[in-house]
């Protein structure tokens, strides 16, 4: 195990420490998929990462960006723009009922 490895692991035994990095490990999974599920459909379709750039009305360096770097966190206009290009819709599905989403938020700021 290397010195980074080991200076994780002692962090992960912090709670707090441990919940942040799991939403932000999450995030980042999250991130992953979305993008590489457009650019699957970019693949199905047949169209260059130019093509989709002209599409979008975005340079092919934006695209170019938004499917090769691992660090890539576009704006939501150019995911949108990118959306639209490709024929596809965004939808929006609830994971939990409202009311739970309202307890835990009143939780969060009477714990603060």
């Amino acid at each position: 195990m290397g010195a980074f490895d080991a200076y994780l692991e002692k962090q992960l035994l912090d709670p707090t420490f441990r919940e942040a990095f799991d939403r932000y490990s999450a995030e980042i999974v999250a991130i992953d998929e979305f993008l590489g599920a457009l650019d699957r459909r970019r693949e199905e379709c047949g169209i260059s990462k130019a093509a989709l750039a002209r599409a979008m009305g975005k340079e092919p360096a934006t695209v170019r960006k938004l499917f090769s770097d691992d660090a890539a966190n576009p704006t939501l206009r150019t995911v949108l723009a990118c959306v639209e290009a490709l024929g596809l819709e965004v939808e929006l599905t609830p994971r939990r009922q409202a009311k739970e989403v309202a307890q835990e938020h009143r939780a969060v700021s009477a714990a603060s």
